[in-house]
């Protein structure tokens, strides 16, 4: 979608108090933030939250906070690999450095991934 300059739309974040505790936990996922940061922005939201509960419920699989902030991480990975491989096929002068960063990410993932099947195969997918 693109607006009457013809420049594409670029959606409007909400501010911090606009936020739902879930879309805050998917924001901290796009961005790869620590559980304890995740916590500590979620506290400065709303003092009144149970953060022992709120820790549980990031880390245990199949909870709500743990897919928003799972589906986070992903949203944020797809994002970033798509604007670089944008830059890549657009043949600008940055093609070549977003070519081997969006290489060296996948690189990255690829022995992250390899890690995690071979020492902590009970985590999966996760």
């Amino acid at each position: 979608m693109t607006n009457e300059n013809n420049t594409p739309d670029t959606p409007q974040r909400k501010s911090l108090p606009d936020m739902t505790i879930l879309e805050v936990i998917n924001e901290c996922g796009r961005l790869k933030y620590p559980l304890s940061k995740i916590l500590s922005i979620l506290q400065a939201k709303d003092q009144d939250l149970d953060m022992e509960d709120i820790k549980s419920r990031l880390t245990t699989p199949g909870t709500e906070e743990y897919q928003a902030y799972r589906s986070g991480i992903d949203a944020g990975d797809f994002e970033v690999d798509a604007a670089l491989y944008s830059d890549v096929i657009s043949g600008t002068k940055t093609s070549v450095d977003s070519q081997k960063a969006l290489h060296d990410i996948q690189r990255e993932r690829n022995i992250n991934d390899a890690i995690r099947d071979k020492f902590f195969p009970e985590d999966g997918d996760s």
